[in-house]
Order: C-alpha cells, then sequence, then structure tokens
C-alpha cells in the first residue's frame, strides 16, 4: 500500500477548509451541516473526520487561518506603507488602514468577511475558539500598538496618549468595515474618511 506523504495530506485538509469555508460563508456556521461540507469537498464523511472530528474542530481550524491571514496583511500593509515613504519614518495610521481595507477588499479575504464576521459571535459561545481570538486580536492589538509607541516617540502623539486604547479603536474601526462588507451590496470607501480622521499620525 502506498505511503500517505505530509503534501498529500496537506493537500486534503486544505480541500476540507476550502469546502468548508465556502459553505459557512455562503450559509453561515449553524446552517452548514458537515453533509454539505462531505458534499462540497467531494469527499466521504470518514475522509473528512480523519482529519477534523467535529463541524467545531473544522471552524476553528478556518477561523484561526483567518484571522492569521489578517494578522498577515496588517503585517503587509504596514512593511508596504513603510517602502512606499521615507524608509526610516514611521509610516502613517491612515496610509496603514487604507492599505490594508484595499488589500482586504481586493484579495481573497473579502470573501472570508462573512466567516470573520460570524467568528467574533460564535467565540462568545465556544471556549475554545475565544482563546485562538483572544490570543490573536491580542497579536493584532500589539502589532498596532508599536506603531502608535513609534508616533509618540517622534512626537506625533502626546506621551500621555494611551496607545493600547488606541490600537483597539482601530481594530474596531476595520472589524466594523468587516462587518460592512459582508452585508452592504458595495463595501463602504474608507481610505479618504481614514486620512481626515489619523490626519499625520
Amino acid at each position: 500500500m502506498p505511503k500517505v506523504t505530509q503534501e498529500h495530506r496537506d493537500r486534503r485538509r486544505q480541500q476540507i477548509i476550502d469546502a468548508a469555508v465556502e459553505c459557512f460563508a455562503r450559509q453561515g456556521y449553524h446552517s452548514t451541516s458537515m453533509q454539505d461540507i462531505f458534499a462540497a469537498a467531494d469527499l466521504s464523511a470518514g475522509a473528512v473526520y480523519r482529519y477534523f472530528p467535529s463541524k467545531a474542530s473544522l471552524y476553528r481550524a478556518i477561523s484561526t487561518d483567518v484571522l492569521c491571514s489578517t494578522r498577515g496583511a496588517l503585517d503587509e500593509a504596514i512593511a508596504d506603507a513603510v517602502s512606499a515613504g521615507d524608509p526610516v519614518a514611521v509610516p502613517r495610521i491612515a496610509d496603514v488602514v487604507a492599505l490594508l481595507v484595499t488589500r482586504m477588499a481586493r484579495s481573497p479575504l473579502a470573501g472570508l468577511c462573512p466567516v470573520i464576521v460570524e467568528v467574533w459571535s460564535e467565540a462568545s459561545r465556544d471556549a475554545e475558539l475565544r482563546d485562538q481570538v483572544v490570543e490573536i486580536f491580542d497579536q493584532l492589538t500589539a502589532r498596532f500598538e508599536r506603531l502608535l509607541d513609534l508616533h509618540v516617540t517622534a512626537g506625533r502623539l502626546p506621551a500621555s496618549t494611551d496607545t493600547r486604547g488606541l490600537a483597539r479603536l482601530i481594530l474596531a474601526t476595520l472589524q466594523g468595515y468587516m462587518a460592512q462588507y459582508s452585508a452592504l451590496p458595495e463595501p463602504p470607501e474608507i481610505t479618504a474618511a481614514a486620512r481626515a480622521a489619523f490626519g499625520e499620525i
């Protein structure tokens, strides 16, 4: 019997995740059955359960992947904001937010917005999922907090600025954008608004 390679296992796992994401984005978590996922993945129940013993475990894996993708998009937006200007300058928060929103709207993350929104709702009922969400949210907060601390050091923000609180406010704005993007026929354009709101920071 041929040995199953790690590459094959990774491809099969991704096949299941892709099928489940499609179902969750279209129908929502609670309206999606495992039978829906089996059909979308074109796999038997046994093949799916070999990787994910339950719908909840599959949803947690997807939630982690989606949130990590958001974290990666934030890192890229910060890097792009730096490369677009003076390499030794602190990137403007407005530029980082605008780049992140633009990247989300034009990337596969756009199709995942309904899933991201539902993750937050489901995390209030699923303790294990909540722990994953909190961990990644704290990492996102820390990234913005470090950026804001640089603005304080550069004199663009008062020394008394609560950078952690401001970081969470920025993330709340981004979460609100995702919620609107998942529900409205056309997502709101916030690039100019971000620059107006954040000014020189």
